[in-house]
């Protein structure tokens, strides 16, 4: 039995073969700390033992998916500057160089839900920005909601979408759409990206797929991700 009960930024959910994990930071319209990513890595290291799951849905609480790096957390700890081996939180070992360190392992926060061999889903509403939109970027598929904000900003921060944005974001929307919005660093209504579910407004929950064969759906996940 998956036990998640103490997570503090986030919130896990299972109802039957189908789960929901929230990022819950309302008040900071969930943007990524240090702590959170620690919890995202979490989250996977556990549900990766998992064989009975079949669809994880990953959402934001409040009124927003995610508005990407807390701000606050620019500096020092998030350069792994004086952390331990392997970036803030971790122990595993690093290349000398911190913030190169911490890139890697911040990558692992979301790298297991375009591995995980069940299907992942981002319920996405309101913003969806930076580090947010890479953990959608990370999931198989996307349902966003109209008049959805998109954006990779880092280039305003002198930073790059390093966290799989320059990977994942080209496969999905093509190499043009993808360096629009990298290097103009803009918000971008996701209906120009032909990103939006027609007719959707409200929080999405989940498709049923389970009764189309669990098996099968679990199967199909792990030979397309191969």
């Amino acid at each position: 039995m998956v036990d998640l009960a103490h997570l503090e930024t986030l919130r896990y959910r299972r109802d039957g073969d189908v789960a929901t994990l929230t990022l819950d930071r309302p008040d900071r319209l969930n943007s990524f700390t240090l702590a959170m990513w620690d919890e995202m890595r979490e989250v996977g290291e556990v549900l990766a033992n998992d064989d009975s799951l079949r669809v994880l849905v990953v959402n934001g609480a409040g009124r927003a998916f995610s508005s990407g790096i807390d701000t606050a957390e620019f500096g020092g700890a998030f350069l792994g500057i004086g952390s331990e081996a392997g970036g803030p939180g971790g122990s595993a070992p690093g290349t000398g160089d911190g913030l190169v360190d911490v890139v890697l392992r911040t990558q692992r926060a979301y790298s297991w839900l375009a591995d995980a061999p069940f299907a992942t889903v981002a319920s996405v509403k309101g913003y969806a920005l930076g580090a947010g939109l890479q953990c959608a970027l990370a999931c198989d598929i996307r349902v966003v909601a109209r008049g959805t904000q998109l954006g990779l900003l880092e280039l305003n921060w002198g930073i790059m979408p390093d966290l799989g944005g320059t990977q994942r974001l080209p496969r999905l929307v093509g190499p043009g759409k993808a360096k629009e919005m990298i290097f103009t660093a803009a918000k971008i209504d996701a209906t120009l990206f032909g990103l939006t579910i027609n007719g959707l407004k409200h929080d999405w929950n989940g498709p049923d797929l389970t009764p189309k064969g669990a098996v099968k759906l679990e199967l199909a996940a792990i030979l397309i991700k191969i």
